[in-house]
């Protein structure tokens, strides 16, 4: 009732008074009460139009808070998912298989293609055209008066309608987000609902792998699979190797010039851990080659929501470590993009995420191998 008691109040607000055809002086007469008129028009309806302004300005404040709350929401809900998947993908390769379904996020909305109705009402952002009255014209002949007059009322009507439209415009966006409001809260808690029931999967599936890595640090590396070493390469490392072999890094670059990570000398004091080549003759390779490294990347990245709408972009810089049996491990971020923690999380989901490689290779045998790769976002 208050919203339809506005429109109306601003409408007759801006309603015109109709001019006739006098004489000059008439003329001049009904002109200044016509002027007068019409500035307490604009008086009146600036400060209805200020209030609902302010309104919009409280709304879009309310939906803002709520869309970062479901962006943390799902943020935790990618991260949470991405320990269980990597935690299960871990157990499957030692044998077990826990029964865990994850259909209800098949299912989760994402709230960033849902909210695309509202987004043009979160822009709207109508002002209030002023008409400026302050020409000294008493000094001026009747006719002069009354043609300067005359422009100044048809300014006052123009404006009018002008502000009349933005006053609608900023009522409806308003209302939108009003009533869109519920439908976050609802998508909220279906987040909080996930979440909840991720996390106590995510416990039980690490306590399972704390019980097989105990299990594996008690009775020693026999009789257990290469599986075991891959997956707790801590305990029971192989001994290191005492040769000088030389051979050549793998790195792929992607579109643009950029400086290449540094590798890191190893210490000269031998340490018990499984033989990573940082050079090899033959670099690690993704199934089907750089161009289907790239279809991979362009797939299956997905651009965080809010380095979209802050138009964000830049290249994250990897180093992982592609095992002799081609797996991915120790992904690690060596360069990331500023202001953007979220890409870099991405870019680790990604490569963690890919298939088995073919493995880089010294003298023709598969080894252990460091992979340098720059990961681009790029709107």
């Amino acid at each position: 009732m208050r919203i339809s008691i506005n429109i109306s109040l601003f409408l007759v607000l801006f309603t015109s008074l109709p001019a006739g055809a006098q004489s000059a002086k008439e003329l001049n007469k009904q002109l200044r009460a016509e002027l007068a008129v019409e500035q307490q028009k604009q008086d009146s309806c600036h400060s209805v139009f200020l209030r609902s302004y302010r309104e919009l300005d409280s709304v879009k404040e309310s939906v803002y808070i709520k869309l970062q709350k479901l962006s943390e929401a799902a943020r935790s809900i990618r991260e949470t998912y991405s320990s269980v998947s990597s935690s299960l993908n871990t157990l499957k390769s030692l044998g077990r298989y826990p029964d865990m379904d994850f259909k209800e996020l098949n299912a989760l909305k994402d709230y960033s293609d849902f909210i695309k109705p509202i987004k043009g009402s979160l822009k709207t952002k109508e002002r209030f055209e002023v008409v400026l009255n302050n020409e000294n014209l008493e000094k001026a002949k009747t006719k002069e008066q009354n043609q300067l007059w005359g422009q100044k009322l048809v300014e006052y009507r123009d404006k009018a309608a002008l502000n009349a439209s933005g006053f609608r415009k900023n009522e409806a966006a308003r209302i939108q987000l009003q009533s869109f409001s519920p439908q976050l809260d609802s998508i909220l808690i279906g987040y909080q609902y996930v979440t909840e029931d991720l996390l106590p999967r995510k416990a039980q599936l690490e306590k399972e792998l704390d019980v097989l890595r105990e299990n594996y640090r008690l009775k020693g590396p026999e009789g257990f699979s290469f599986a075991y070493r891959e997956a707790f390469p801590d305990i029971h490392p192989l001994p290191p190797r005492e040769n000088g072999d030389i051979v050549m890094d793998g790195t792929i670059e992607s579109e643009g010039d950029y400086d290449a990570v540094p590798v890191q000398k190893e210490s000269s004091i031998p340490v018990q851990e499984p033989e990573i080549y940082e050079i090899v003759d033959e670099p690690a390779i993704f199934p089907g080659g750089y161009d289907a490294l790239k279809k991979y990347l362009a797939e299956n990245i997905v651009y965080p929501s809010f380095a979209k709408e802050a138009g964000i972009s830049g290249k994250v810089f990897l180093k992982f470590v592609v095992s002799d049996k081609g797996r991915i491990s120790n992904v690690k971020i060596m360069r990331g993009i500023p202001d953007c923690p979220e890409c870099d999380k991405e870019a680790i989901r990604v490569v963690k995420g890919m298939p088995a490689w073919i493995p880089g290779k010294v003298k023709g045998k598969a080894v252990n191998s460091v992979f340098n790769l720059p990961v681009q976002f790029k709107l």
